[in-house]
């Protein structure tokens, strides 16, 4: 009993601090504006502008947040004195790449050159900047440079390798989905379980290292395995298009079609723009892959989407 409260107390902790960050950015944006528009501003410095993206991006990172933030973030950087630091650009980078790998707020591949250009920016100021060389790990995937990707991965734990912060666990998570992309599936898992070890059971990153650690399973053929992963993922990170695709696909591949249709019932009314497995495909476009395990794999995904009743549409080629 005590340990629910306590877990009920953090939650709502947690809560308070999103909500008091939300509402930082959003009078910075207004203060923003009003200055364009020649009238009195609030003063808010660039520290507390910072740490409430920071708070949103790790703990609420939704579409809706992920636009705010780089707005604020943005005029922040108009200054020439916050050009001069390298955790605000690679702060940004790691927004805007965010978008564009989740294909939020409608993020194309501008996106993605506006975040390689803030990364290489911090990295001409700071080249061992941890996030920087993280994020970078994340704009060699979306170029499809799978082995790049892996050793900026393993760069980041490097910098700091006794460090126990949520940036070394996610290192070492998207370390082991890199091997995966490069085919050495028995690498992947163990070091979910490291990232997974250090991190709060409460954490968001949770959701994201379940993802990494179900696409083993369903790799291997082994979809009731898969779907254990993928469901809490789900739970955890509920706007992730890619985790629920996957998961509707292991379930109509293990013959659980009932739960497919329902989960693709919910699919389609969070993400109306993926109305057919053609435009699944477009979407998987971001990261490009050419290990057959992955090709195969996905498409597996589109082959059990299609089972739950998702329409074919034009097929383009993978990639």
């Amino acid at each position: 009993m005590e340990d629910k409260v306590k877990e009920t107390q953090s939650r709502g902790a947690a809560t308070a601090a999103v909500s008091a960050a939300l509402a930082t950015l959003k009078n910075a944006s207004a203060a923003m504006s009003d200055a364009r528009d020649g009238l009195p501003v609030a003063s808010l410095s660039v520290e507390e502008i910072m740490a409430s993206a920071r708070e949103i991006y790790a703990s609420a990172c939704t579409p809706a947040n992920t636009m705010l933030i780089i707005q604020a973030v943005e005029q922040v950087l108009r200054d020439p004195i916050n050009q001069k630091d390298p955790e605000i650009w690679a702060f940004y980078a790691n927004v805007r790449c965010c978008d564009y790998l989740n294909r939020w707020n409608g993020a194309e591949d501008a996106d993605l050159a506006a975040a390689e250009h803030a990364v290489e920016t911090a990295l001409r100021l700071d080249p061992n900047h941890r996030r920087a060389v993280y994020v970078s790990g994340f704009l060699h995937r979306a170029r499809g440079r799978h082995a790049e990707s892996l050793a900026a991965f393993e760069r980041v734990i490097a910098l700091k390798p006794q460090a126990t912060d949520r940036m070394i666990a996610e290192a070492y998570a998207q370390s082991g989905a890199q091997w995966m992309y490069l085919g050495h599936l028995e690498r992947t898992g163990e070091l979910v379980e490291k990232a997974i070890a250090i991190t709060p059971p409460d954490s968001p990153a949770i959701g994201v290292f379940c993802w990494i650690a179900g696409r083993v399973p369903f790799l291997q053929g082994n979809y009731r395995a898969a779907i254990d992963w993928l469901e809490r993922s789900v739970a955890i990170r509920r706007n992730f298009w890619y985790t629920r695709a996957w998961l509707i696909a292991a379930y109509a591949l293990s013959k659980h079609i009932d739960a497919a249709r329902q989960g693709l019932i919910e699919f389609r009314a969070l993400f109306p723009q993926l109305n057919s497995v053609a435009m699944v495909i477009n979407a998987e476009r971001n990261i490009p892959h050419s290990h057959p395990l992955l090709i195969d794999a996905r498409e597996k995904v589109h082959d059990g989407l299609m089972l739950a009743g998702l329409a074919t549409g034009e097929r383009p080629g993978l990639r």
